[in-house]
């Protein structure tokens, strides 16, 4: 499990870190992506984009959390990878 997030954070990095070339591929553009050409000024502001990529990074990184609930030792993504455990005792009060 835990081999596969850290594939999967460096996956995210290298997209992230390469977007600026991988956005000039041509793949075409997002409806609400804005691009503006004037003489020799160039903008694009892929809002759609940024939304959506967005929205995809959050619900991964939500899930870590939203895992405890299912999980039967009630561990997220990062106790997991750091080997930690929840102990819980009764009749000990920490307020």
């Amino acid at each position: 499990m835990s081999r596969t997030l850290i594939i999967l954070g460096l996956a995210i990095a290298v997209v992230g870190f390469l977007w600026p070339w991988i956005s000039r591929l041509g793949l075409g553009r997002l409806p609400g992506d804005i691009f503006v050409q004037r003489g020799g000024l160039t903008l694009y502001a892929p809002i759609t984009t940024g939304i959506l990529v967005s929205f995809v990074l959050s619900l991964i990184l939500w899930l870590g959390f939203i895992w405890i609930a299912f999980d039967p030792e009630k561990q997220s993504w990062h106790d997991k990878i750091a080997g930690t455990v929840v102990v819980r005792t009764k009749g000990v009060s920490l307020v």
